[in-house]
């Protein structure tokens, strides 16, 4: 691994070649040290030979450093030691770099085919990927961003699962009795955890427990929950105070992840039943590795690596289609489940208080008209109880505010203008 102090030195005064003239007090400020301690960094530097150091003799006399080689030759160089080790930390600190691209751009092919699928010996499969913004949260109860909620969905398993209908999942099999007050889910025998303990009715019910706990007693799908019975080690029984028809399909949600709750939670290391296993996670490496006791079908990956890079010009300079060769590429959109609401503050003095604001957004913010939205414009959660209106027009929504404006309706501080690009 590189000094990075040093190609910091050498990048933010690169405008001065291989020799710099400077006073001991900046570089002190620079590097946030001790005009001693620089002194002592610039020896260490002249020993290693990457430079020549010429103390300014009296007081107000700069120091001179002369640099061994040029700044371009000394990144090519420390840019191929880096893909020789698999130095992810200098790769991407060097991608980072201002410098001409012309610099790098013979390293392009082999970083990319450092990235994806790669095997090793033994058959080993690694793939490997960029993110561009960190993990903020793997427990299963506080997930929101869609990367996060699939990988706690890797670490750990439901109940039942979801896949253009319900199937087994921990529990292989289920029943409720005729009005759906009782729900009986018979678990998987032999499930182990990350940590070879073997799953039972007990962490089953610790972890709904530990959901309803968190989210509070009056979170709408347990707000009826009145028990959680154990008839035995693989079978665990959910009674409610009323009809809960839809009970099984709340399970499939990645909050209702099984964890093994005789270790202590934690929102990143916690331990699951998933098909992958956290066996790293820090500032720049986030790692999972297969779980071979999996009672699934065992990954084909052995080990997944995210490498967070918080930079997204190196994402876009590695990823670049051009490098491939003369291929056609087409764009493939992908639709994925869920829905785009638009909230605002009502307690605040806002334009957005006027009735007929928000009346005429009704009608701007329509998704048929915007590209790469698309979606089902619907007013209620679950589309079949939605009555869809297919009146919206831009027209519309320009009429609603024509004649408030007659009325002089809003205050004259307020510009609106409503249009679509």
């Amino acid at each position: 691994m590189i000094d990075q102090t040093y190609f910091d030195l050498r990048m933010t005064y690169q405008q001065f070649g291989q020799k710099l003239t400077i006073s001991i007090s900046e570089l002190a400020k620079f590097w946030s040290i001790s005009t001693k301690q620089v002194k002592r960094r610039l020896r260490a530097y002249e020993e290693q030979k990457l430079l020549h150091y010429y103390p300014g003799q009296g007081r107000g006399h700069l120091t001179q450093i002369i640099f061994q080689s040029s700044f371009r030759d000394e990144v090519i160089m420390g840019m191929k030691q880096a893909i020789v080790t698999e130095d992810t930390i200098t790769i991407f600190y060097f991608l980072k770099l201002s410098v001409p691209a012309s610099w790098l751009a013979s390293f392009r092919g082999n970083l990319t085919n450092f990235l994806g699928i790669q095997t090793y010996s033994e058959n080993k499969r690694v793939l490997r990927q960029l993110a561009t913004r960190p993990i903020t949260t793997l427990d299963p109860v506080q997930v929101a961003i869609r990367r996060e909620y699939q990988l706690v969905l890797q670490l750990g398993d439901t109940l039942v699962q979801f896949d253009e209908g319900l199937k087994a999942g921990l529990a292989h099999h289920w029943q409720s009795n005729n009005d759906a007050t009782v729900w009986t889910f018979y678990l998987r025998k032999g499930v182990r955890f990350h940590n070879g303990k073997t799953m039972t009715a007990v962490d089953v019910k610790r972890t709904f427990e530990r959901v309803r706990n968190e989210v509070g007693e009056s979170y709408w799908q347990l707000v009826n929950l009145v028990d959680i019975i154990l008839l035995a080690d693989d079978i665990v029984q959910f009674k409610f105070s009323v009809p809960e028809p839809l009970f099984v399909r709340y399970v499939v949600d990645a909050k209702y992840v099984i964890v093994d709750c005789d270790v202590e939670f934690d929102g990143i290391h916690w331990v699951g039943t998933g098909a992958f296993q956290l066996t790293e996670s820090t500032d720049t490496t986030f790692k999972l590795a297969a779980f071979d006791d999996y009672y699934g079908l065992r990954p084909m990956i052995d080990e997944v690596v995210y490498y967070l890079v918080d930079d997204w010009k190196v994402v876009s300079g590695l990823l670049n289609p051009a490098d491939y060769g003369n291929h056609d590429y087409v764009k493939k959109k992908h639709t994925f489940p869920g829905a785009e609401f638009i909230i605002s503050n009502l307690k605040r003095p806002t334009i957005i208080q006027q009735p007929f604001v928000r009346s005429a957004l009704y009608h701007v913010i329509d998704t048929r008209v915007y590209y790469g939205i698309g979606g089902i414009p619907a007013r209620h959660y679950d589309s079949r109880d939605s009555a869809v209106r297919r009146d919206k027009t831009l027209a519309q929504a320009q009429k609603i505010k024509s004649s408030e404006l007659s009325r002089g309706a809003y205050r004259s501080s307020y510009v609106i203008t409503f249009k679509r690009s």
